[in-house]
């Protein structure tokens, strides 16, 4: 049995072989996936990096200062504003990164296979999310008796994601908590004690990590799509049957 047929997405699947194949759907494809989203995936770790960067930077600082009563609270309002924005232009960059998850599972679901792309910088699939997510969400709520299953399968994905995704961001937690503990002595008037070069070790810091979270992320696509077809063959097998 190759491995087409052994992934092949028109049957039912139980829980444990949703995470297995999509696993392994994944990781056999690996290259295929990297050479079609590096470069979103560098774009994706650059904004990632700005984001938390600004965070730990700006908003840390700013709130040790204001609970010390030592600055005005609308500055903090300001540069959260600011920082939501940033927030916003992150969420529009995963969302293109995620296209091509999108774009792969339906070259699979379609051609029984993901298809190799032709150009070594890869692709921008961005109408890829407005294709198949937003017929995906119609079609969620039309299938209202299975948001049980869905729904769980999405809330596992989630946790077994933010267990890989902490052990990823690990190395910039650390600086964000040095970051707190060294502003609030200095709220208290100890010396500041960080290096001048912090901004920069903490953005490349966040940026490596960033670029690893993004495949650890990309990757809670496929139980989904496995999710979303086994719910399919399951009303398919019901017609037939009936």
């Amino acid at each position: 049995m190759n491995e087409n047929s052994e992934l092949d997405a028109h049957r039912v699947r139980s829980i444990s072989a949703i995470i297995r194949d999509g696993y392994l759907l994944y990781s056999n494809n690996f290259k295929r996936m990297f050479r079609a989203s590096w470069l979103i995936a560098i774009v994706y770790a650059l904004t990632f990096a700005w984001m938390m960067s600004y965070l730990v930077n700006d908003i840390i600082p700013l709130s040790v200062a204001i609970q010390s009563n030592m600055t005005d609270p609308t500055s903090l309002g300001i540069q959260y504003l600011l920082f939501l924005g940033i927030m916003q232009i992150f969420e529009i960059v995963a969302i293109i990164f995620a296209s091509c998850g999108f774009k792969a599972c339906y070259e699979h679901y379609t051609t029984g296979e993901i298809v190799r792309t032709k150009h070594w910088w890869g692709t921008f699939p961005m109408k890829t999310f407005f294709k198949l997510i937003i017929p995906a969400i119609c079609w969620f709520f039309r299938n209202w008796r299975h948001w049980g299953f869905l729904i769980g399968m999405m809330i596992l994905v989630d946790i077994l994601i933010y267990v890989i995704t902490i052990f990823c961001g690990l190395p910039g937690s650390i600086m964000m908590l040095a970051n707190i503990k060294a502003y609030t002595g200095a709220m208290m008037g100890d010396p500041l004690g960080m290096p001048d070069y912090l901004s920069t070790m903490s953005f490349v810091a966040f940026t490596i990590a960033g670029f690893i979270q993004a495949y650890v992320h990309l990757w809670s696509v496929f139980p989904f799509y496995y999710t979303i077809t086994t719910v399919k063959q399951k009303e398919i097998n019901k017609k037939k049957y009936l």
